[in-house]
């Protein structure tokens, strides 16, 4: 019987084909044969919907007539239609159809559908079959044999296909299998590519060609083989498939997008084709669509590393950090320590401040790439603002190993003062001493030697800076800075003229001369500076703190002229987080805790609240004696920074107070985890003294130094631990 083959022409569009069925399916008058002729005629200009219609009016006819059943199979297996060719060709043979025309064609379809045990079962001995199907028909049965590992019953199969007298193709491929069950690939495919000369177009040669390529790593060969077999059979969407797949992996983006785009059009929510558009548009640079396709088809079950990683790397290039993260801390744990997925990961926790979760995941890291020592500094300036001394010690220690350029020993030498650690004072010079312009630095390191008393290197430092920029009042302005260490008034007051006579609107300049005139006791003075000032600064806050020390300090102004100028200053920018914080402090300043409460209402106590927020609020409402309201702000205080040593401070008086000693032993033990520290050590050995454990409070002392011990609070726990003892004496 002739097979049809899918036309090339336009097939009918789906409206079309209804309509064609409603106005058939109205022609009730004709016979099952003339349907049957009407379908054969549809079938022979290739139209094939019509033909399909007109199969089933026949069937309609006569449901137990063999013969429309038989030809629309042939036409759904032409089409492509690998399942709806099963169902009738079975039909077709349980209703008498000649098995011999049927079993070539089933064995088609059972192939092209994976029904291995459907295949295994089909009888190539069949009555009617010529030699050449029983080949074909044959061969289809062994692929399904050794997809069932039944190797014993397909080397019996293949000395049986042996024997039939036949010059088709099917005869010698079955005999490759032999080769392929015994792993002899590069003998199967010598066997394969004369097979394939002999048929060149023959699509079960093809694919096993295309497939011996692939397992022998000849990736151009396969994909060229495949290529071809897609040519010849456009419809074979799973061999469409492989190659994508190999021209993928091949890197080959742009041969694989011209069969991506028509599959997709028509499959959508496949994951597999979303899987592969994410590939091609990640590496083209089109990271929104890669992560749009990507996590489509994660969605769709496509959930391997690969599309994790691919999804992770398209989010990250966008900076969708939350996106990335989800992604990459699905496939970290099989990834080589030093991957650059790893990297990624690292950054988008500590940009979202996933201090902790980063820091586990640059312990991975050997510092080898350029980006580490950034990476490191970043993790553990934020480690400090988090409190956790211990993993932020550790960041410094592999940031000291790679941190090379002059920005990296900056950043370093910055975390390490973070920390009292004094070699980061060596580690800014060294920075300074590769980049002598880097006002950055200089700044830094000035700071440090303010900071740290070191007065000489700071006027070392100063002069070099003078030397360089000599029309820069900002070295001018740390030298005064050091002469009123000294308490040298005149010096300073020379200094910060030199640093007017370079720049005279200099706003730090002028903050330098009110704090000068205060620490002069010439009130009259700063005052006069201050109106000058505050005019064309009205909410500067290093202005309003120095006009209130000075109404405290002086007759000059009323502290409540200075209140009353923040509190307009405020209402006017109320977003003005600094501000608030200072009016906060000065109404607290001055015992008047209900306004201080006031002026922080407007705070949400979040992770975003600022630090003085809490401490200020805690203090005045234990002032207050708002017991109630203060437990609870120092719980959340500390629930959002647990290594706030205020925060565990201040609940731990409350806990005290309250005899929350359990509740006390697991704030300390959480915050000394991360942040060891004598005075929190020392309130462990009190709080477990409190509960009569006095061996678990001898060894919470042990790490306690000497000098500590002394001390009158210590001595009172080590007298309570006596007392617990029975060492009254």
């Amino acid at each position: 019987m002739k097979l049809f083959t899918v036309s090339k022409k336009t097939l009918l569009s789906l409206t079309a084909a209804l309509a064609v069925s409603g106005v058939l399916s109205g022609c009730t008058d004709k016979s099952m044969e003339e349907h049957l002729s009407t379908a054969r005629s549809y079938a022979s200009e290739q139209d094939i919907d019509a033909a399909i219609i007109e199969y089933k009016n026949a069937i309609a006819k006569d449901p137990q007539a063999a013969e429309p059943r038989f030809e629309l199979g042939q036409i759904y297996l032409a089409a492509s239609r690998f399942e709806a060719a099963e169902k009738e060709l079975n039909r077709a043979m349980e209703l008498g159809y000649s098995p011999s025309e049927i079993v070539p064609l089933l064995s088609q379809a059972y192939q092209q559908t994976g029904a291995e045990n459907a295949l295994v079962e089909i009888d190539h001995d069949t009555t009617g079959l010529s030699d050449d199907e029983r080949a074909e028909v044959g061969f289809y049965k062994l692929q399904a044999l050794v997809q069932l590992n039944q190797q014993d019953e397909a080397n019996a199969l293949i000395d049986e296909l042996n024997t039939l007298k036949t010059d088709s193709v099917y005869q010698p491929l079955a005999q490759t299998y032999r080769l392929l069950l015994n792993k002899e690939y590069t003998a199967a495919l010598q066997q394969t590519q004369n097979l394939a000369q002999a048929a060149p177009e023959n699509k079960d040669v093809l694919q096993q060609l295309g497939r011996l390529y692939a397992l022998t790593k000849n990736s151009e060969k396969a994909i060229e083989t495949y290529q071809s077999y897609v040519k010849l059979y456009p419809d074979d969407t799973a061999k469409q498939l492989a190659l994508i797949s190999l021209l993928i992996e091949a890197k080959r983006m742009d041969e694989a997008q011209p069969y991506v785009t028509p599959l997709l059009n028509r499959y959508p929510d496949n994951g597999l084709l979303n899987q592969y558009q994410g590939f091609i548009d990640a590496t083209n640079n089109q990271h929104e669509s890669a992560l749009k396709y990507l996590e489509k088809a994660i969605q769709a079950g496509q959930n391997a590393p690969a599309v994790r990683l691919m999804a992770g790397f398209a989010a990250y290039q966008q900076q969708d950090f939350d996106a990335a993260s989800q992604h990459l801390s699905m496939v970290t744990q099989g990834l080589p320590d030093n991957h650059p997925a790893l990297r990624m990961l690292a950054d988008s926790l500590l940009r979202q401040g996933e201090n902790d979760e980063a820091t586990e995941i640059l312990s991975q890291l050997d510092g080898g790439a350029q980006q580490d020592a950034e990476l490191f500094s970043k993790a553990g300036f934020q480690l400090l603002q988090q409190g956790n001394m211990v993993d932020a010690k550790k960041m410094i220690e592999k940031s000291s190993e790679t941190s090379q350029s002059a920005e990296e020993l900056a950043r370093l030498g910055a975390l390490q003062l973070s920390v009292n650690d004094i070699e980061g004072i060596v580690n800014l010079e060294a920075a300074l001493e590769k980049a002598p312009d880097s006002i950055a630095t200089q700044k830094t390191l000035m700071a440090a030697y303010i900071a740290s008393g070191n007065q000489q290197k700071g006027r070392e430092l100063a002069q070099s800076w003078i030397n360089q920029k000599p029309d820069d009042a900002q070295p001018y302005i740390y030298l005064a800075e050091f002469a009123l260490q000294n308490k040298d008034i005149d010096a300073a007051r020379n200094l910060l003229n030199e640093a007017e006579t370079r720049a005279p609107e200099n706003n730090k300049l002028a903050l330098a001369q009110i704090k000068l005139a205060l620490v002069d006791k010439q009130y009259a003075q700063a005052q006069q500076k201050l109106e000058n000032y505050l005019p064309q600064n009205p909410a500067d806050i290093r202005a309003i703190s120095l006009w209130f020390d000075l109404a405290r300090q002086s007759k000059q102004v009323n502290t409540d002229t200075v209140l009353q100028h923040a509190e307009r200053e405020l209402e006017s920018n109320t977003d003005n987080m600094s501000l608030r914080m200072l009016v906060a402090k000065m109404y607290f300043s001055q015992q008047n805790y209900p306004q201080t409460l006031s002026v922080l209402k407007p705070v949400t106590a979040n992770e975003n609240a600022p630090a003085a927020f809490w401490n200020i609020k805690g203090q005045a409402l234990v002032q207050l004696n708002a017991i109630s309201e203060a437990n609870s702000h120092y719980k959340m205080w500390v629930k959002q920074h647990p290594r706030d040593k205020s925060a565990v401070l201040g609940k731990l008086l409350l806990n005290e107070a309250q005899r929350k000693y359990d509740e006390g032993l697991d704030t300390i033990n959480t915050y000394l985890e991360k942040r060891p520290d004598v005075q929190i050590q020392v309130l462990k050995a009190y709080f477990l003294a409190l509960q009569h454990k006095a061996k678990e409070a001898r060894a919470a002392l042990k790490p306690v130094p000497e000098n500590v011990l002394s001390l009158p609070f210590v001595k009172g726990v080590i007298a309570r631990l006596h007392l617990l003892e029975g060492n009254f004496q």
